[in-house]
């Protein structure tokens, strides 16, 4: 602020752009620079000049400094300036100006580095670099364990190594008894399954398992220590899950999922949490939609509804939909048949005014002056009628069109691909209630 009142150059509050606590390299991930960015481009040009304490506070990326600082200075006529680097503004000065960017960038790749380097080294120690899982809590720095959690932990692995649980049934049954994850939330099968097959719970950390992105590295680039905290599950009792999980898995590959495709795949949503509800097919009594998160443990909606229940509902709420559609537009068409003939008979009318005022300016009664101003208004008057009658013309019914769609809607001769694209293409989302047995089709609006 003290170089601001130097410079005479006027700072509102509005202007000031900080990215607390964020030390990213990429223009993307810091909010106040890309808000600063956004507002350069207003009209009027919000202001002239950008302070920065230093260039690399600008951008870490030299990349990024190229860019924005080439559209700062070309689409907004505006300048960046470092308080601690004063540059003049010649040939040499841009030189020097690269260069400071260059040796930021490189102290902040370093950082990172270095930044890695010690993560490393701490999970080679065994030490805990994010959060603790379900059953630990930070004190002081240190991993304790948390007694609370440590009982839903150990329950989990009872039901399921010893009771002979699944991973739905485990998870449905700690949300009725009131128990919620780390998060505060249900618990679903994923979560089950990640605590069993977590080995933080028998006293080792594994670290870098996974990219930015949350896909699964090689295992050869992970690094699995023993940890120097305390083990909640005996080494027999995990080991009995792992083996668990596994024959799940190969039984999961033998045996091919009952869950088919059907047209309605894909709309079908759940009145009580919004899910998506699935189509399975038993094969042997019916087939059947049943709530996503319900299979999973995330929704308390547990009951699973017919197909042929929601067929016959979707039947018969798009026949009295449609049948709407057909009465309102019956009604629009004798509506624009009336005014197509009251505008014709109008238009009539137009014609014959035309023959009296010329009749009256051949007989001498109008001048050639009264008879072009009456003309004029008479030409103007029927160019609008005339736009009247194209726009009522314009508003066409295809009423074989509209049969074509009702058979469309309401028989099973179309191909499940087929089906799932016509009612994909005018329907968002169909909500259904297990418990009432109803349904809410949400169309999509073209207005």
């Amino acid at each position: 602020m003290q170089y601001a009142k130097k410079n005479n150059i006027h700072i509102p509050e509005c202007n000031i752009f900080i990215d607390e606590g964020i030390s990213g390299r990429k223009a993307e991930k810091r909010p106040a620079f890309m808000s600063m960015i956004k507002k350069a481009k207003e009209k009027p040009k919000p202001f002239d000049v950008i302070l920065v304490h230093k260039f690399d506070r600008f951008a870490r990326s030299r990349e990024d400094s190229v860019v924005y600082k080439s559209l700062l200075k070309k689409d907004c006529n505006i300048k960046v300036i470092s308080i601690t680097e004063q540059l003049e503004e010649d040939k040499f000065s841009i030189i020097l100006e690269s260069m400071l960017e260059a040796m930021a960038e490189y102290y902040s790749l370093n950082l990172s580095d270095e930044v890695k380097k010690g993560m490393k080294e701490k999970a080679r120690r065994g030490e805990m670099q994010t959060r603790p899982p379900l059953g630990y809590k930070f004190v002081n720095g240190k991993v304790v364990v948390d007694d609370d959690e440590k009982e839903i932990v150990q329950l989990i692995y009872n039901k399921f190594v010893n009771d002979n649980m699944g991973y739905v049934n485990i998870a449905n049954t700690l949300n009725n008894m009131g128990y919620h994850t780390k998060n505060n939330g249900l618990f679903q099968s994923k979560s089950i399954k990640y605590i069993l097959e977590n080995p933080f719970y028998v006293g080792i950390v594994r670290w870098n398992r996974k990219n930015r992105n949350g896909v699964l590295k090689d295992e050869e680039k992970w690094i699995v220590s023993n940890g120097d905290h305390e083990k909640i599950i005996d080494d027999y009792i995990y080991h009995q899950a792992i083996k668990k999980i596994e024959r799940m898995k190969k039984t999961k590959k033998i045996n091919h999922s009952n869950e088919y495709s059907h047209y309605l795949s894909g709309l079908i949503r759940c009145a009580y949490c919004k899910g998506s509800m699935v189509y399975k097919n038993n094969q042997k009594r019916y087939s059947y939609f049943r709530c996503r998160k319900s299979s999973e443990g995330a929704c308390l909606q547990r009951k699973m509804i017919r197909v042929s229940l929601i067929e016959k509902m979707m039947e018969d709420k798009l026949v009295e939909d449609f049948n709407n559609v057909l009465v309102i537009t019956k009604h629009k068409k004798i509506y624009m048949n009336n005014q197509r003939k009251f505008i014709l008979g109008k238009l009539n009318k137009l014609d014959n005014k035309y023959n009296k005022i010329k009749k009256a300016y051949i007989e001498d009664i109008d001048s050639i002056e009264e008879y072009k101003v009456n003309k004029s208004k008479l030409s103007e008057e029927r160019k609008n009628l005339i736009k009247e009658l194209e726009n009522i013309s314009s508003i066409s019914f295809d009423e074989e069109n509209s049969i074509l769609l009702h058979n469309v809607f309401t028989t099973n001769e179309y191909p499940i691909p087929i089906r799932n694209k016509i009612y994909s293409s005018f329907i968002d989302k169909i909500e259904v209630d297990v418990i009432k047995k109803t349904i809410q089709i949400n169309y999509y609006r073209n207005d």
